[in-house]
């Protein structure tokens, strides 16, 4: 059991059949962050919008947690891809 005050941990979020994973994603934001997730989209405000939650959630060194990083990573790929997408669409209307 931990202290009074402090953070809890990844795996003590996550709870049961989570202990054993070395990888998550952003699949796993809404058991990570319970009633405080925020919509998420891959753009710039959806980063934003993780970036605060976690910062919320774990304090302010979210970032140096190692499943928050493959999170990040995950998201940050997710975010390329679905903006290569955004500018073909563009590219094929002519805009």
């Amino acid at each position: 059991m931990r202290e009074a005050g402090k953070l809890a941990s990844l795996g003590e979020l996550m709870g049961e059949g989570y202990e054993h994973r070395t990888e998550l994603s952003c699949e796993d934001l809404p058991k990570l962050l319970g009633d405080k997730m925020p919509v998420i989209t891959y753009d710039r405000v959806g980063k934003l919008r993780l970036v605060n939650a976690l910062h919320q959630r774990f304090g302010p060194g979210y970032n140096n947690l190692p499943h928050v990083k493959q999170i990040m990573d995950h998201f940050e790929k997710e975010m390329h891809a679905e903006t290569v997408v955004k500018l073909n669409r563009r590219s094929r209307n002519g805009n």
